[in-house]
């Protein structure tokens, strides 16, 4: 896919990053979409991915990481510091979060999980110990509660606030019955 002014998606990539633009690089990735935007990062050397990553904000760099598969995320974080590192899987769901560090090197991932906020480091370790394809390997430590007389309606109130807890993505809602169990 060329872009308007002939240059090849990841070379505006390279450009943008070397350029430190970090409101640019967030265009180009919401413009190219996420599939796209995945493609042109891997045409790039480590060093350029590197750059990518954190000439973005951290949770741009956690939303761009997230389109793509763990075990190449996970090369890509690694190759950060441990700082820049903890940073954007600070701002990853726990599910993604463990994912990810599950295909690193155990001490690299410890190196990250020391420099993490101590609530979202000890969120993936516990998620950590559970097989990746087993129910608490596919489970999140983020969700949203409301009361039980708590309207349909109200919760969207509420979410459309964004005065609640803040989750990138909700991908499952559920009903609960008065004794706490889902229905």
């Amino acid at each position: 896919m060329a872009t308007e002014t002939g240059t090849q998606p990841w070379e505006k990539f390279r450009a943008l990053a070397e350029a430190n633009d970090s409101q640019g690089l967030q265009h180009l990735i919401e413009a190219l979409g996420p599939s796209e935007a995945m493609r042109a990062m891997f045409r790039l050397d480590a060093e350029e991915q590197e750059r990518v990553l954190t000439t973005l904000t951290p949770a741009e760099a956690a939303e761009l990481i997230d389109d793509i598969p763990d075990e190449h995320a996970a090369d890509l974080i690694e190759r950060l510091n441990s700082g820049d590192a903890a940073a954007i899987l600070n701002e990853m769901d726990s599910d993604d979060q463990a994912d990810v560090l599950g295909e690193m090197d155990h001490d690299d991932a410890e190196s990250i999980l020391a420099q993490m906020e101590p609530g979202r480091a000890e969120d993936a370790r516990q998620l950590l110990t559970y097989s990746y394809d087993v129910a608490g390997g596919l489970m999140v430590t983020e969700y949203l509660t409301f009361r039980g007389k708590t309207t349909v309606g109200d919760v969207i109130d509420e979410l459309k606030k964004g005065r609640t807890l803040m989750i990138r993505s909700i991908r499952k809602v559920s009903m609960l019955q008065p004794n706490g169990v889902a229905w």
